[in-house]
């Protein structure tokens, strides 16, 4: 679960520097934008911060659009990333400490947390089956032409070949994913060349 979270936010990252690609490079409107940029740049050091970039990302590609109503997050986990409760998972999964009182404070007359005891089973595969299930839509998405990236980087390993080595290792899916894949596969493979980067 722990590494899990970890890739979450390193890929929360790459869309981060997506992003600055786009803004700054592209349409120029941060381009003068010192403010922006530095806001950016030092949250790449926010493990929370880099969750909910992708957080935001996935729920877009995965199907469940976090900009509604009320800003409600429909799946539990993109809940949890906006809370803060994934990060405190995380800690949780890998680190020996105290339990927590109702408002988050150490109980030091509580028991020690145990992280085999608080990150179970299927938090773990739930977590991996959420981060596998963005990669596969993403990667499929770009591959038939229907999703793009601004970083020629990312598409590097948007591939085919790793859409099949990642569901050969964790075959796992949720429903709603079942069903975008679907749709996907509908629109063949195309080529998907970056010669205009090179401009």
């Amino acid at each position: 679960m722990h590494l899990s979270i970890l890739a979450k936010e390193e890929l929360g990252k790459a869309i981060i520097f997506e992003e600055l690609i786009y803004r700054i490079g592209i349409t120029k409107e941060w381009a003068d934008d010192e403010h922006t940029k530095k806001f950016v740049m030092e949250s790449l050091s926010s493990h929370s911060f880099k969750q909910r970039w992708f957080a935001g990302h996935a729920s877009d590609f995965l199907g469940e659009s976090i900009r509604g109503k009320k800003y409600r997050y429909p799946s539990p986990l993109f809940r949890e990333t906006y809370s803060g409760k994934t990060e405190r998972n995380k800690q949780d999964g890998i680190y020996v400490g105290l339990t927590r009182d109702s408002r988050g404070r150490p109980n030091y007359d509580g028991r020690i947390s145990l992280p085999w005891t608080r990150a179970t089973k299927k938090m773990a595969h739930d977590e991996i089956t959420l981060l596998n299930d963005f990669i596969i839509v993403y990667a499929e998405g770009f591959s038939r032409n229907v999703y793009a990236t601004d970083s020629p980087d990312m598409t590097e390993n948007l591939t085919q070949d790793m859409v099949k080595e990642l569901e050969e290792i964790w075959p796992d899916k949720r429903a709603q994913t079942i069903h975008i894949l679907e749709k996907l596969r509908e629109v063949p493979v195309s080529d998907n060349k970056w010669g205009w980067w090179e401009d």
